[in-house]
């Protein structure tokens, strides 16, 4: 564990960052491109879904090998030819001009980047003991924030130039995984080579503390993939007809504020322990999805997208410590991965799973589902959260 060294003078973090960026930039900096590549190809809203999807699937499909090889082999081990085919198929695309190609490589893309957005939060588990895990999980979520406030006017501008000339960014993955293997210095972990590893993952992966991280992490993701990413951009476009470039601004204030929060939340979870930071959190949700079916007008969305981002800040940096908590170094990699899985599942099923909603309503019974599973979880949270004071394992 490294807890000597400032983290400021740690490059291990520098790079740790650089992963975490390279988790969310796949998705963040082409959606802007999405009208171009629609025009381009001749496509339907629903056909130009599948360069997200297809990128997507695979980190659901293979999340549990990689982290069974992570387990056995190394992170380091896996993360340079996970970085290695993320960039090579990513940027590749630039020079392709058929569809179904563009969507193999994006396939291939997320076959890569299916260690990205786990490993980093794994390495944190690695690196850092639980006295400093915690505001190290903040400061990658709200690197993370930054990103995801920043790569969407970045690929705006670089879709303009052409609907293939964001994918020529990809390319940058190379001289990360060169980085990774010039300086980034991987702990020793004593591992499990012999048949008891499996055994001992799912035993590990079953308990009550373990089904919980997961669970809420899969109701978080669906809600804000689901009820926020989808049907409240198409709100704010069909209710108050912003422009891209508004609903943008709106959404990146969501990023700032979480960004914000999540570099305290080392110091919220000491002050209200986790089980109470949680469902503080869940209120914030509720507040937020409530919020939007009583907007007056579209200005008081800014309030709906503040309290998102507190409780995004709140929650989803405390979730990602807990699962590197949840199991012993040499069964860490599997056990957030799954995590991981589990959270590219929500973002997957969310916007079709709400979508069952509008068969019965507006717009607005989709808010007023979401808020409700919100308040729910948080109650439930609240009531029954014991199991997250618990003395934990990592």
């Amino acid at each position: 564990m490294q807890t000597a060294i400032p983290l400021y003078r740690n490059i291990n973090i520098y790079i740790i960052f650089a992963i975490t960026l390279s988790g969310v930039v796949s998705v963040s900096l082409l959606v802007p491109a999405l009208p171009s590549i629609m025009k381009h190809f001749s496509l339907s809203p629903g056909e130009v879904g599948l360069v997200i999807t297809s990128y997507t699937l695979p980190g659901v499909v293979f999340a549990l090998l990689v982290g069974l090889l992570a387990d056995k082999f190394g992170r380091k081990a896996i993360l340079i030819p996970s970085l290695t085919i993320f960039s090579i198929a990513g940027g590749s695309i630039y020079w392709v001009d058929d569809f179904f190609w563009v969507n193999v490589l994006r396939f291939l893309q997320g076959v890569g980047g299916a260690a990205l957005p786990a490993i980093g939060i794994v390495l944190i588990g690695d690196l850092f003991d639980e006295k400093i895990r915690l505001k190290v999980m903040g400061m990658n979520a709200a690197v993370l924030s930054v990103g995801t406030a920043l790569f969407p006017f970045f690929g705006g501008m670089l879709a303009m130039k052409g609907w293939n000339v964001p994918f020529l960014a990809f390319w940058l993955g190379l001289l990360l995984a060169v980085f990774t293997v010039l300086f980034f210095k991987e702990p020793k972990i004593d591992r499990q080579r012999d048949g008891s590893y499996l055994k001992g993952a799912i035993k590990q992966m079953l308990n009550a503390r373990a089904l919980s991280v997961f669970s809420i992490g899969l109701v978080i993701f669906i809600l804000l993939y689901g009820g926020i990413l989808t049907y409240l951009t198409l709100y704010m476009d069909s209710y108050f007809s912003m422009s891209a470039f508004s609903i943008g601004i709106f959404i990146a204030s969501a990023s700032v504020a979480s960004g914000s929060v999540a570099i305290a939340s080392h110091r919220i979870e000491k002050l209200l322990g986790r089980r109470l930071m949680l469902a503080v959190g869940f209120l914030f949700y509720t507040v937020s999805f409530g919020s939007v079916i009583y907007l007056p007008s579209y200005e008081w969305l800014l309030f709906t997208m503040l309290s998102l981002g507190i409780a995004i800040g709140l929650t989803i940096p405390l979730l990602q410590s807990m699962a590197t908590m949840l199991a012993p170094a040499e069964y860490r990699g599997i056990v957030v991965m799954v995590f991981g899985m589990l959270i590219r599942l929500g973002q997957t099923v969310g916007p079709p799973l709400l979508a069952t909603l509008l068969l019965f309503g507006e717009l607005e019974l989709v808010f007023e589902a979401c808020m409700l599973i919100a308040l729910f979880t948080g109650l439930l949270i609240f009531i029954k959260g014991s199991v997250f004071e618990n003395a934990v394992i990592g």
